[in-house]
């Protein structure tokens, strides 16, 4: 078992479904290689525009790349300045050490030469992304999740993230796909394998196996 943490944007009432009571079609964002799943920080307001939500999760292995002195840098900058929940938010994923040189290796043992390995984690991301769309379909305006986020005494509805008693993504919402290449590749998987992922937008996400592994330089 493993905690995967997902990152999200949704966009105001004014500009979406939210403003008839209803979830926001969501986006689901995929991360390219060795990235992590902030990238919807920079896609999600584009994306609120046309009154659509983001979200995204990182890949097994990935995360932010940092060794423990940046870690404690940008907790004490940071934190002084207010934005310690961010700090610990940002700093929860799944990249680690791979090499014991002190600094985590986001996404070192994704693609290797070991193609059973390599077989399975690309399996295990689509799996991951699978659960992901499990988790937000769950989001049905009656089940609670475990979080009291507004302090009255009443955990909040599952997928309701700013406590106004409204599901703000998820349930019979439409819900898409896009991302760059990684990310366009498990969009084009998870694409012809999920059902419920009615659109995909995959960006560059490489003509095959075989092509990728002649034309790129992997570490």
């Amino acid at each position: 078992p493993e905690t995967v943490y997902f990152t999200l944007a949704v966009p105001k009432k004014e500009v979406s479904a939210r403003g008839q009571g209803k979830p926001a079609p969501t986006v689901i964002l995929g991360h390219g290689y060795t990235s992590n799943r902030f990238p919807v920080m920079l896609f999600g307001g584009y994306f609120a525009k046309h009154g659509l939500a983001t979200i995204s999760i990182d890949g097994p292995s990935h995360g932010i790349s940092i060794s423990e002195q940046e870690e404690t840098l940008a907790r004490t900058l940071l934190g002084t300045r207010g934005f310690a929940p961010l700090v610990d938010a940002t700093f929860l994923d799944r990249s680690f050490d791979q090499n014991n040189d002190g600094r985590t290796d986001s996404g070192a043992d994704f693609w290797t030469s070991y193609m059973f390995h390599t077989r399975d984690i690309v399996r295990q991301f689509m799996l991951d992304y699978h659960q992901l769309v499990r988790v937000m379909r769950a989001f049905d305006g009656e089940r609670r999740s475990g979080f009291d986020l507004n302090g009255d005494g009443t955990p909040e509805l599952a997928g309701d993230f700013d406590a106004d008693g409204q599901v703000d993504i998820g349930g019979d919402a439409l819900i898409s796909m896009s991302g760059g290449s990684l990310g366009g590749i498990m969009a084009m998987l998870v694409g012809a394998t999920e059902p419920e992922v009615t659109a995909i937008a995959p960006i560059a996400g490489g003509g095959g196996y075989s092509d990728m592994g002649t034309r790129t330089l992997q570490g």
